[in-house]
């Protein structure tokens, strides 16, 4: 890229990495292969953090070219380490199953214009596996 040139980054998503993960307790407390989908989930969440839950949907979107290293089975295994440390939470809306990436809206602001895109349904506020 030449001196001065800058990338446009208004058509792709964009989204930032905290450097407060690096020491968190619970992100380095799953192995580096559930870290590092965590941030293909990341990269592929809506802007509410939600994504689908079906675990051949999510690696069809966040792991396109990785069919021959990551099976449905250790999307699954990678996934569960991920709820178990409390990073992701899964919940149903109308027997389809989601996920929800932990406090993802406090730490990613709204485009510049304040709007967030919803492209999954909400977690129902009540009971966990429940939606509204």
């Amino acid at each position: 890229m030449a001196e001065g040139t800058t990338t446009d980054m208004s058509g792709g998503l964009y989204r930032r990495i905290y450097a407060g993960f690096l020491t968190g307790k619970r992100i380095n407390s799953v192995s580096v292969g559930a870290e590092a989908w965590f941030w293909r989930l990341h990269a592929i969440a809506d802007d509410f953090g939600n994504l689908p839950g079906d675990p051949r949907i999510a690696r069809a979107f966040g792991a396109p070219l990785r069919d021959h290293d990551w099976s449905v089975e250790a999307i699954v295994s990678m996934t569960a380490e991920l709820e178990q440390q409390g990073l992701l939470t899964s919940y149903a809306v109308n027997g389809e199953t989601f996920r929800h990436i932990d406090g993802f809206e406090t730490r990613q602001p709204a485009n510049k214009s304040g709007r967030r895109i919803q492209r999954y349904p909400k977690p129902f506020s009540g009971n966990p596996g429940e939606s509204g």
